[in-house]
């Protein structure tokens, strides 16, 4: 649901998930890869689609909103029929 915000909502609404979460909660969350393959189609599949994101990217917001990122685990959950090297989506837990 991120990629639905304008990006400077973004920011604010992972810092009150941080400030919500547990001690030792985990929050999980996935948003289009746009540095995937079909990244931009996907970003492009659905005009509600605002914010675009990288690993990277989402790394740094990450941090910004108070996530430790010796924490953070991404893995790949790209589509099936496009096979495991799209990158189709990045997943983030916290542990």
């Amino acid at each position: 649901m991120l990629e639905h915000l304008p990006r400077d909502c973004v920011l604010e609404v992972l810092r009150e998930i941080h400030r919500v979460l547990a001690q030792e909660g985990r929050v999980s969350l996935r948003v289009p890869n746009l540095a995937a393959a079909i990244g931009a189609y996907h970003m492009a599949l659905d005009f509600t689609h605002i914010t675009p994101f990288t690993e990277f990217s989402f790394m740094q917001l990450l941090e910004a909103a108070g996530f430790a990122p010796e924490r953070m685990v991404f893995q790949c959950q790209a589509p099936a029929c496009f096979g495991r090297c799209a990158h189709g989506i990045a997943h983030f837990f916290e542990y």
